[in-house]
């Protein structure tokens, strides 16, 4: 945009409707390889404890904070609609 409309950067940003800084983000690596080996490693010992003892027992001490936790337990991922099923005749 800014070379082929001979536009500054600035400029072109506000026409894309993005901020200034959208063009310098780099986003951060996910890191969670420690915090899933610790995860398993505990299930694996205790395989009754939930996660309230799993974060009290194991992650806690290890410095994981709660919610990082729990969003290592559960990922957010794309959820699709239900397949409708056939009615039943």
């Amino acid at each position: 945009m800014q070379i082929t409309h001979g536009l500054s950067a600035r400029r072109a940003d506000h026409v894309l409707g993005l901020s200034r800084s959208a063009r310098h983000y780099v986003p951060r690596p996910c890191e969670d390889g420690s915090l899933i080996e610790a995860m398993q490693a505990h299930i694996a010992a205790n395989p009754g404890h939930g996660f309230g003892l799993l974060h009290a027992c194991a992650l806690k001490p290890l410095g994981w904070g709660k919610t990082r936790s729990w969003l290592g337990v559960h990922r957010p991922e794309v959820e699709f609609a239900p397949a409708r099923q056939a009615p039943v005749a």
